[in-house]
Order: C-alpha cells, then structure tokens, then sequence
C-alpha cells in the first residue's frame, strides 16, 4: 500500500502574501482617493506605500516559489514527487535506481529554538522537506516511516 507524504506549509505563506498585498491594494486606494492624511505630506505618504509596494512584490515572488509538496512511496522502491506551485504542477517520477532517502535535519529557527526536517534527499539534487517543525520525535517518526516504506 502506497505511503503518502505531504507538506503544506506553503498554504500559509501564500494566505499571508494574499492578505498583504490585498490590505496594500486598500490602502493605495484610500490614499488615491482621500490623499494624504491632514497634516502629512504627500510625498512622504508615496514614498512608504512605495516601499510597502516594493517589498509585497518582491515577498510575493519568494513566496510563489514555494510549492505544497506531495510525496508517494509505492511497491518496489517507486517514489512519485508532485511539487505544485501556484500557477503550474512539476511531477517527477523516481525508481530503484534513484539514491533516495530521508534524513533528520536540525536548524534554528530566529528565536534560536531548535527546528527539526524531515528531508528527502534525491541523490545531488535540492532535497525537498516531507515535514518540518519543533517536534523532533514526530520528524524522526516520519523519517523512519519513509526509509521504511522505501524498503518495503
């Protein structure tokens, strides 16, 4: 029975991003309409919404280049990587002959707390995460689930 892996955290960052840039959509609109507050100059008021625009876009591009992450373990060592991106879906077919394997992966995350992957590794290639977050038994637990679907 196939063994399916998922990792979703890319959801978040494209509602966020979604939310962001349709709060700044608002406020360029409101000061469009209205102008500047009274008392502010106008120019300033540009200069930040420049800045706010400036960032949103370039966030927003980082963010699109995240895909939700579906990995399948099937009969005889098959793996199936389906990587979907916003706007397109790149799917990769893997066989026996593929070096492929999981491993535990611990980073820190800004506040120094330990932050724990559970990484695919597909021979030299960007290894892509099947799950992360500050649970370390619950990363190794799906380590050991895919080397052991990947044996079975």
């Amino acid at each position: 029975m196939p063994q399916t892996f998922r990792n979703r955290k890319a959801v978040f960052l494209w509602g966020f991003m979604a939310c962001w840039m349709a709060m700044l959509l608002a406020f360029t609109w409101l000061f469009l309409r209205d102008g500047a507050p009274a008392g502010t100059s106008p120019l300033l008021m540009a200069g930040v919404l420049c800045l706010f625009w400036f960032a949103g876009i370039s966030i927003s591009a980082w963010v699109l280049g995240h895909p939700l992450v579906d990995v399948e373990v099937r009969s005889r060592g098959r793996v199936q990587i389906r990587k979907r991106y916003l706007l397109r879906v790149v799917e990769r077919q893997l066989g026996q002959r593929d070096s492929v394997h999981a491993e535990l992966v611990e980073t820190r995350d800004s506040d120094g707390d330990p932050y724990f992957h559970a990484r695919l590794v597909v021979g030299g290639e960007r290894a892509l995460d099947l799950w992360e977050g500050t649970d370390r038994a619950h990363a190794m637990a799906e380590v050991e689930r895919f080397n052991s679907a990947l044996r079975s």
